[in-house]
């Protein structure tokens, strides 16, 4: 059986996650939302009374709690619960048997910070050709030259967004 972990990254493998984040332990939290909009997921446990539905944290051997999974306060959210909770004993079990070294832990660490400069590499990269290809739809004059216009107090948007662009990815 397959389990679908809601609040995991797709495609990352519990086992990994587990073992990388060296898990030593987990736990069932009751939670409400406290979002302030729908794309964002902020919550925080409660007491049950108060809760929206309950979340299974992993806990590393640095203390950090990793959300894994959302359930819903049910019976099906229960059985959800207790599958989760079964393959979360089982990749800490394994994970015991072979431990990442030191050396190993360093690489994992280096690989999550070198993926995670990557993806912001490639959303500065994918507005750097939006704002080109914006630039080579403009007007040209006979020799080539992009015309730039200014409204009437002088601002050019396009130059505008162009250095805002290059102040928040100057690194």
């Amino acid at each position: 059986m397959t389990l679908t972990l809601n609040c995991l990254p797709e495609g990352e493998v519990l086992a990994d996650l587990i073992r990388r984040n060296c898990a030593t332990g987990f736990d069932l939290r009751f939670c409400r939302s406290v979002a302030v909009s729908p794309d964002d997921r902020d919550t925080i446990t409660c007491d049950p009374p108060e809760a929206e539905f309950a979340t299974l944290f992993a806990f590393t051997d640095l203390g950090e709690a990793i959300a894994i999974h959302d359930v819903a306060l049910s019976s099906a959210g229960a059985d959800d619960a207790a599958a989760v909770a079964r393959a979360l004993f089982v990749a800490i079990v394994d994970a015991r048997r072979d431990p990442p070294d030191a050396a190993q832990r360093h690489q994992i660490e280096q690989d999550a910070l070198t993926a995670a400069w990557e993806a912001e590499d490639l959303v500065a990269c994918d507005a750097a050709v939006a704002l080109l290809r914006e630039i080579a739809d403009l007007e040209t004059d006979d020799d080539g030259d992009v015309i730039l216009g200014a409204d009437a107090s002088g601002h050019n948007d396009l130059l505008s967004r162009i250095t805002a662009f290059l102040a928040t990815h100057n690194q």
